[in-house]
């Protein structure tokens, strides 16, 4: 089994798409755990509503790209539309951040919204991720 932790995040009915996206995870993927929900303001596009933010682990037995796949039709089954501006509202958005326990974003540091919910659960699940420091963020 692979462990992955996945970004979650959204400002179009947030608590409502977040939990949404939750319960099919819980019933389609091996689902280990999850942060505590943040609240956050807009990144790169601020004319928008506050984000949620939050992150689960989980653990499959797909490859990267079937498994960032299988994310990409959550997000459709969740009413997710892409258009012209990537860091526009959204229903949700889902991300794998850590990938067979490494950091895989080049931007990990930069971005409270993905950092602070991935550290919860690295440090609320003692999770060893290479390329994370020993003493946390």
């Amino acid at each position: 089994m692979i462990s992955t932790i996945i970004s979650v995040g959204s400002n179009i009915e947030p608590q409502k798409n977040c939990e949404a996206a939750k319960d099919i995870l819980l019933s389609e993927t091996t689902f280990k755990g999850n942060a505590n929900y943040i609240v956050t303001k807009p990144w790169g596009y601020e004319d928008q509503a506050d984000f949620l933010n939050g992150a689960f682990w989980l653990e499959t037995e797909s490859e990267f790209e079937t498994f960032n796949a299988y994310l990409k039709t959550v997000e459709k089954r969740l009413d997710r539309i892409k258009h012209g501006n990537k860091n526009g509202p959204r229903t949700i958005d889902l991300d794998i951040v850590i990938w067979d326990n490494e950091i895989i974003v080049d931007d990990f540091y930069d971005k409270d919204f993905v950092r602070i919910p991935v550290t919860e659960l690295i440090e609320t699940y003692s999770l060893t991720i290479k390329g994370y420091p020993d003493e946390g963020c």
